[in-house]
C-alpha cells in the first residue's frame, strides 16, 4: 500500500508544508523545488537543507576541495564567462567593494604587489610605464572598447608583449573582449608548446613556430 500523500495546511491564508527535518510548518515558498516529489517540492526546507550540508561539507572537506578543483579545471571557460558577465551587470557594487577592500588590506595588497612583481618583472614594468604615461598624458585612454566599440565598459590596457618597446603600445578593451583575446592566446600558446616538444630540431631558415601562430584575428560576434 502506498503511504499517504503529505497535506499541506493553510495558515493565514498562506499554504504551508511540514519539513522533514527540522518538523516544523514552512511555507511553501521557502521549499526547493522538487520533479520526484507528488507535491513538487524537497522534503526539507531551504533552512534545513542549506544546515545539513554546511556540515557534511565540514566532515567531508577533502572531498569537497577535490570536486572543486576538479570543476574548476574542466569548467575555466564556464566559470571565466559568468564572472565577466557578473561583474558587468554589478560593477558599481565590484567597484566599492574592491575599494573597501584595498583599504582594509593594504598591508597584504603590498606584499602580493611586491611578490608578483619580483615573479613577473617584465609585465610589472610594461604596466607601470602604462601608468604613468596615462598621468602625463603621453597615453590616452579611450571612451569605448578598440575591439568590440561597446561604450560606458570599464577597459583594460592589453600588452602584445612585454618587451620595452612595446610598453606603450597597448590596446583598450573591455573584460569580454580582454577575456577573448587572452583565452586564444593560451590555446595557441599550449598548441605551439605540444608541437615544439615533438617535433626535432628545425633549420635556421626555417620559421619559428611562434611565427607560425598568429594572434590575429576578429572576435567572434556575439548572438
Amino acid at each position: 500500500m502506498a503511504p499517504p500523500k503529505k497535506k499541506p495546511r493553510i495558515i493565514n491564508g498562506i499554504t504551508h508544508w511540514k519539513c522533514s527535518r527540522c518538523k516544523n510548518w514552512i511555507p511553501e515558498s521557502a521549499f526547493a523545488k522538487e520533479k520526484r516529489t507528488s507535491n513538487g517540492l524537497s522534503t526539507a526546507c531551504r533552512m534545513c537543507q542549506r544546515k545539513h550540508a554546511k556540515i557534511w561539507r565540514d566532515n567531508n572537506k577533502d572531498k569537497v576541495r577535490a570536486w572543486s578543483k576538479k570543476y574548476i579545471e574542466t569548467h575555466k571557460e564556464v566559470l571565466r564567462d559568468r564572472w565577466v558577465e557578473w561583474s558587468e551587470r554589478n560593477e558599481e557594487y565590484l567597484s566599492a567593494y574592491n575599494a573597501a577592500y584595498n583599504i582594509r588590506n593594504r598591508e597584504i595588497i603590498s606584499i602580493r604587489n611586491k611578490e608578483h612583481a619580483a615573479k613577473y618583472p617584465e609585465k610589472h614594468l610594461a604596466k607601470t610605464a602604462v601608468r604613468v604615461a596615462l598621468k602625463d598624458g603621453q597615453l590616452v585612454k579611450p571612451d569605448k572598447c578598440e575591439m568590440c566599440e561597446a561604450n560606458g565598459k570599464r577597459l583594460y590596457g592589453h600588452h602584445q608583449s612585454y618587451e620595452k618597446e612595446w610598453w606603450l603600445l597597448v590596446v583598450w578593451l573591455c573584460a569580454k573582449c580582454h577575456k577573448w583575446l587572452h583565452a586564444r592566446q593560451d590555446e595557441q600558446r599550449r598548441a605551439r608548446e605540444t608541437i615544439e616538444a615533438k617535433a626535432p630540431p628545425l633549420p635556421a631558415s626555417t620559421p619559428t613556430q611562434t611565427q607560425l601562430f598568429d594572434t590575429t584575428g576578429e572576435r567572434p560576434v556575439d548572438t
